[in-house]
C-alpha cells in the first residue's frame, strides 16, 4: 500500500485540495482537523478522554468513560458529523489528506463495528464529491484500503467503490488498475453460485454495477483482452430465457461504450432487447428500453463525406445482421 505520508498537501511537492462550497473557512479550519484526531483517540485507546476534552470540550457525553464498542460507535456518530462538515465545507478550505487517512485507517480496524464503518465509508464518498479530481492524490492508496480491509463486507465494497467512481470525475478514482480483480470476482460468482443462483446475489449485482459503472469512464484504456472475456460472458449470460438484470447492465455498458478493438455484439443485444418480457422489475424495464435505443442508434445509417474534392455527401448503410 502507498504510504500516506507521500500524500498531504502541506508538502510543497503537492498541491492544496480547496472545496467547492462557499462559507466561513475559519470554523472548518479550527474543527476538521480536531473531529478526525477525536475520531483517531476513540479508535485506538482505551480511555481517551484526558485528550478528548481538548478537542472538544461542547460534546458533554464525551466525559462518560465508555467500553471500547462505545467509543467506536461514538467515532462512528462523529463520521455523520464530519460528512455534514464537508459537506458545507466553504471554498478555499484546505484539507490535510494525512490525517483524513489516519481516521480512516484507524476506524476500519479493530473490533468490528458496522456503523462505524459504513459512516467513514461514507464521509470517504463525501470527501470526494467536495475536492474533485484532486481526490486522485490518495485513490491509490484508499483503493487497496476498502478493497484489502477483511472487515468491509463485500457488498459495501463494491457499493463505495462504484460511488467513488461515480462521483469522481475524469477517471481520478484510478480504479481501472482493479480492473481485472472486479472481473475475476465477477467470473467466480458464477462458478460459486451458477447462472440460476447469481440473480439473488446481492453481492454480484453490485460488483457488476460497479463493473459496469468502470466500463463507462475508462472504456477506452481498459485491456481488450479482459473485455473481451467479460463481453463473452455477458453475451452468454442473458442468452437465457428469464435474464439476469445485471447482465443486462452490463451489455448496455458494453454497447455504449464500446472499445474500437472489439465487435459489437448486435445480433446478440438484438436477439435479447426486443423479445417480449413480462417482468415487472421497473429497472428491468429501464434496461431493456435503454438497449432497444442502443441497438436502434448502431442500426441507423451514418453519414460519410467522401473525398477531399467533391462537396457531396452520401448514405452508407451500416451491414448490421439482426
Amino acid at each position: 500500500m502507498q504510504n500516506n505520508s507521500n500524500i498531504t498537501t502541506k508538502s510543497s511537492s503537492t498541491p492544496s485540495i480547496h472545496f467547492k462550497s462557499l462559507g466561513d473557512s475559519n470554523y472548518f479550519s479550527w474543527l476538521e482537523p480536531r473531529l478526525l484526531k477525536t475520531i483517531i483517540d476513540l479508535c485506538t485507546s482505551r480511555t481517551p478522554f484526558d485528550s478528548l476534552n481538548e478537542y472538544l470540550p461542547q460534546l458533554d457525553v464525551l466525559l462518560i468513560r465508555n467500553t471500547i464498542l462505545e467509543q467506536r460507535r461514538l467515532a462512528a456518530s462523529l463520521w455523520s458529523v464530519y460528512s455534514e462538515l464537508i459537506g458545507a465545507a466553504p471554498k478555499e478550505t484546505k484539507i490535510d489528506l494525512d490525517n483524513f487517512m489516519s481516521a480512516l485507517t484507524a476506524s476500519l480496524s479493530g473490533e468490528f463495528e458496522l456503523n462505524l464503518i459504513q459512516n467513514s465509508l461514507n464521509s470517504v464518498v463525501e470527501l470526494a464529491k467536495s475536492v474533485g479530481f484532486s481526490f486522485a492524490l490518495i485513490s491509490p492508496s484508499l483503493n487497496l484500503l476498502i478493497l484489502n480491509n477483511p472487515n468491509i463486507s463485500k457488498i459495501l465494497c463494491w457499493k463505495t467503490l462504484r460511488k467513488l467512481n461515480e462521483v469522481l470525475t475524469d477517471g481520478a478514482s484510478l480504479l481501472n488498475e482493479h480492473f481485472e480483480v472486479f472481473v475475476d470476482k465477477f467470473f467466480e460468482y458464477f462458478e460459486e453460485n451458477g447462472e440460476e443462483k447469481i440473480s439473488n446475489s446481492e453481492e454480484a449485482w453490485e460488483l457488476a454495477e460497479l463493473i459496469a459503472s468502470l466500463i463507462r469512464t475508462f472504456a477506452p484504456i481498459l485491456q481488450i483482452s479482459i473485455l473481451l472475456k467479460l463481453q463473452h460472458k455477458v453475451c452468454l449470460t442473458v442468452l437465457s430465457p428469464s435474464p439476469w438484470i445485471g447482465a443486462i447492465k452490463l451489455l448496455n455498458a458494453l454497447l455504449e461504450n464500446n472499445h474500437e478493438g472489439i465487435p459489437v455484439p448486435i445480433q446478440i443485444a438484438s436477439n435479447i432487447f426486443f423479445r417480449e418480457y413480462t417482468s415487472e422489475n421497473t429497472e428491468f424495464k429501464e434496461q431493456i428500453i435503454k438497449g432497444r435505443a442502443l441497438c436502434q442508434i448502431y442500426k441507423r445509417p451514418k453519414r460519410l463525406l467522401l473525398g477531399q474534392s467533391k462537396e457531396e455527401e452520401v448514405m452508407v448503410n451500416e451491414s448490421v445482421v439482426v
